[in-house]
């Protein structure tokens, strides 16, 4: 008698452990479908769209300064042009 209640609290934990793996299972993909994902999308707020924004302004920037640079530069070289002896 004994030896069967073993058995049988034996197999009462097995199912209460293979329960509980299965909810963490469900859980677990729950957190990475769900979960994980809106917290990311909070924790970042709109940090994507500034860092954008920056490389975007740098860029032009950097743009209208080497144009600047390059119209003075051709200036420079037609006014070196008109020089005669």
């Amino acid at each position: 008698m004994l030896l069967l209640l073993s058995f049988l609290t034996y197999y009462l934990l097995l199912m209460l452990l293979l329960k509980q793996h299965h909810l963490l299972i469900i859980f677990s993909a729950r957190y990475y479908k769900h979960d994980l994902q809106d917290t990311m999308k909070h924790l970042e707020g709109d940090f994507y769209e500034r860092i954008a924004e920056y490389f975007g302004t740098m860029t032009r920037t950097q743009i209208l300064a080497l144009t600047a640079a390059a119209q003075s530069f051709n200036r420079l070289k037609d006014l070196g042009g008109r020089i005669s002896r």
